[in-house]
């Protein structure tokens, strides 16, 4: 796995204009292993940079393989 700062370089080197996968890559590590002081690096980072769709798509897959499936009993929950 890759380090942190070798994950985040291109987010600092390119303006934010990175790939999905780049941007997939750098959450999983922040969530898995990431320290209070790299989270803090990562959301100033992207303070700093305009966030691009490939960078919201990275992230959004990421997310999706830690959502969780939630059967409902009745059928009658609403998604909020």
């Amino acid at each position: 796995m890759m380090s942190f700062a070798g994950l985040i370089e291109p987010f600092r080197s390119q303006n934010g204009a990175v790939s999905a996968d780049q941007a997939e890559a750098l959450l999983r590590f922040v969530i898995d292993e990431g320290t209070v002081g790299q989270v803090g690096a990562m959301l100033g980072v992207l303070d700093r940079n305009s966030v691009d769709t490939q960078t919201l798509l990275g992230f959004a897959r990421f997310l999706r393989t830690r959502a969780a499936q939630i059967d409902s009993v009745d059928g009658d929950a609403i998604d909020t």
